[in-house]
């Protein structure tokens, strides 16, 4: 007996520690395809890893980060602490969406950031459609997005609503104050609306391509939650026809909503920039853009509903420029219409540069 009682206390001991262990957080968590959710009880190390993002994030510090290995689907997850989600280049971490959210963002602390993952919706699959690849709603922290690719995202055929956005954002300053959001170097394609930012938000698109999307490749509205400004750059936008969706799209209800295109390039669609007001200041520059095979490039409607446009060419478009119900373009007269088939439908205001 006085032999076996000290082994009965060191087991004690360890299975503790085992115990403690496995509750414990890691700044530092992997997946791979070989791995295992089991390994929550190591903290996904390197040598034992999870087998999916869910797994991984369980496990993983606040302001820690989740490494892939090597390629693989990985799952839809919750992320609501500040994280990073790393494959590197060449490596396939797909997050599939059957319904829901492939990524849903919550109340996080700290920055996000989700690097090189692929997003793929159920297309037009019946009733499998109405799923996100990726929401973020009140995130305390900036996320930023790059390299990541969404593809198949639709709404419900049912019309029940939500679903069909490949990004969705939304903010409310009663509960958290801004979103901070950045997309870059991503590639949205096939689908309903690319990204749908809504409410308190400010977000930068840059190195972005939106393609093929049958409703809007961006879209901006304020939602009565706050004002929503988004910036895009350096980015493209193409559809098959002229009857295709909208490149960017912006509503405002009762906060201004503002959006700032440059260096941009749209080609196909039904319209360019469309910018509507139900009573809140809509404005929109744009600036050194193409503008081509587009029904109509920029379009303005309502009295509160501005576009300004600079150093920019309208090429073959059915329609360059118009504005409806008493919409404002405002142009500094240093851009190029060519080809369309009209290039100012309405007034047009003309400034002189400084």
């Amino acid at each position: 007996m006085t032999n076996r009682f000290p082994a009965v206390l060191c087991f004690v001991f360890l299975s503790a520690f085992a115990a403690e262990r496995a509750q414990a957080a890691a700044s530092t968590t992997f997946v791979a395809s070989y791995g295992a959710d089991a390994n929550g009880t190591y903290n996904c190390g390197r040598a034992t890893p999870c087998r999916t993002l869910a797994g991984a994030l369980a496990v993983t510090s606040a302001g820690g980060e989740v490494i892939v290995l090597d390629s693989e689907e990985y799952g839809p997850a919750q992320i609501m602490q500040s994280v990073s989600i790393t494959a590197p280049d060449g490596v396939y971490a797909g997050v599939k969406v059957v319904n829901g959210q492939g990524i849903g963002i919550g109340y996080t602390s700290g920055p996000v950031t989700l690097t090189g993952l692929t997003f793929e919706g159920p297309g037009l699959s019946g009733s499998r459609r109405g799923a996100e690849g990726l929401t973020v709603a009140n995130s305390k922290g900036p996320v930023v997005v790059q390299r990541c690719n969404f593809s198949g995202f639709f709404p419900s055929p049912t019309g029940t609503p939500g679903g069909g956005n490949a990004i969705y954002v939304s903010g409310s300053t009663s509960t958290t104050g801004r979103v901070q959001m950045q997309v870059i170097d991503t590639v949205i394609h096939d689908g309903y609306v690319g990204i749908w930012v809504e409410g308190s938000v400010t977000a930068s698109i840059s190195h972005v391509k939106l393609l093929n999307m049958s409703v809007a490749g961006l879209r901006v509205w304020d939602a009565g939650w706050g004002e929503a400004d988004v910036s895009v750059s350096d980015s493209e936008w193409s559809a098959p026809s002229l009857a295709g969706g909208n490149a960017f799209e912006l509503a405002a209800y009762s906060a201004s909503t503002q959006l700032y295109i440059d260096h941009t390039v749209m080609t196909g669609g039904g319209r360019g920039v469309y910018a509507v007001s139900s009573g809140a200041l809509v404005y929109v520059t744009v600036t050194n853009s193409l503008l081509s095979k587009i029904g109509v490039g920029l379009i303005t409607e309502g009295p509160a509903a501005e576009i300004t446009f600079s150093g920019s060419t309208f090429n073959a478009n059915a329609n360059a420029a118009s504005n409806v119900n008493g919409g404002t373009l405002i142009t500094t007269g240093n851009n190029l219409f060519i080809g369309n088939g009209s290039n100012v439908a309405g007034s047009l205001t003309r400034v002189a540069t400084q």
